[in-house]
């Protein structure tokens, strides 16, 4: 861009002198008529002269009209040689001006060179971190790949773990009361036979089953394959079987539309609850803690609660402690659902795997997407 510029203020330039030079040259050629003319005259007026004798007048005007002439004639030598240096000089300089762009547009060209060359450079040495890079994320995904591997394994045989317990609480269950019933009647051993026994069954029912464990895997999916919306309705309704089979009176859940971050009312033990519901793939924040404490504002509950299928980060659990909200997390759930009916467990499995409605309008959109 620049060396085209240059370039055309020195064909401006040249343009210009140029000019200069043709307008010197037709003053010169029009002061040469001139002057054509004037020596015709002069010949003229010498020829009238000799006719006429003795006109010294005519004369003296002939002496003046010559001198005139010779200036004329003078003025124009003097335009010439100087329309002839001004013309070198511009020759001149144009030439120095074209010498030194020359040498600018060798520095330039040296320049952009060294920039080439440190920009290639610079292009290998990223391609080679590129390449490098490439290499670490195949690394990673094949190592995230093992791990999610490890991963189901590790909860297959958790699962086939916990199976075998059960089973083997199950059978040393069978075996006490068999040993029980072979003890002879008293009422010492009466006693420590009911309290042994019922102690027994406590604790089984406090561990999870087969059944309790596919629940709770079918409630982590359903953020997973079903919209936010979706998955909070369902989990709602599933919220109300496990609190009723809890102990929990009076449980309605809030309109969806209008919850002031409420899902479920509920009451136990005289206690009024106001309580949020959080099926996520991942940890619950502080916002819900915020939620939840901002809504029981509103309606005045007793006590109010913030539930979900995986845990409280520790901002969430710090904000809960100085909000007093209660946090029931997984583990908490896991109780929760040990408490269900068979009936129960599988009317909530049903609401987990029912197809997920679509309105027609949500419909026509996904199919054009």
């Amino acid at each position: 861009m620049l060396h085209a510029v240059l370039f055309l203020v020195i064909v401006l330039f040249e343009a210009l002198s140029l000019y200069n030079s043709i307008l010197h040259k037709q003053k010169e050629e029009e002061l040469k008529k001139e002057i054509s003319r004037l020596k015709k005259e002069i010949s003229r007026l010498q020829i009238s002269l000799k006719k006429i004798p003795d006109t010294k007048q005519l004369q003296d005007e002939v002496t003046i009209f010559s001198e005139a002439v010779d200036k004329k004639i003078q003025e124009v030598d003097r335009l010439t040689e100087q329309t002839s240096q001004e013309m070198q000089k511009a020759r001149m300089e144009t030439k120095q001006k074209l010498k030194n762009f020359d040498t600018y547009l060798s520095a330039l060209k040296e320049k952009l060179k060294e920039k080439q060359n440190v920009l290639d450079m610079d292009l290998n040495y990223m391609n080679k971190r590129i390449g490098l890079y490439q290499a670490e994320q195949d690394d990673f995904k094949n190592l995230l790949i093992q791990c999610e591997t490890q991963k189901s394994e590790l909860e297959n045989a958790v699962r086939t773990a916990r199976d075998d317990i059960s089973a083997c609480y199950y059978d040393i269950q069978e075996k006490l009361e068999r040993l029980y019933d072979s003890v002879p009647e008293s009422g010492q051993k009466e006693m420590k036979k009911n309290n042994g026994i019922r102690t027994r069954k406590i604790t089984l029912k406090a561990k999870p089953d087969t059944e309790i464990l596919n629940l709770l895997d079918m409630i982590d999916s359903m953020s997973q394959r079903l919209t936010k919306k979706e998955t909070g309705i369902r989990f709602e309704k599933i919220m109300c079987i496990i609190l009723k089979a809890n102990g929990f009176t009076s449980v309605e859940t809030t309109i969806p539309s209008n919850d002031d971050g409420i899902d479920i009312f509920a009451e136990r033990n005289h206690l009024s609850f106001a309580i949020q519901c959080k099926c996520y793939l991942n940890d619950v924040d502080k916002k819900a803690i915020q939620e939840v404490a901002s809504g029981n504002l509103k309606y005045q509950k007793d006590k109010a609660a913030a539930v979900t299928n995986r845990h409280f980060n520790s901002y969430a659990r710090q904000l809960a402690q100085e909000v007093d909200v209660e946090l029931w997390e997984r583990e908490q759930l896991i109780r929760m659902l040990c408490r269900l009916s068979p009936e129960e467990i599988a009317k909530c499995a049903t609401i987990c795997a029912k197809p997920e409605y679509r309105t027609a309008k949500s419909a026509k959109i996904s199919g054009k997407s």
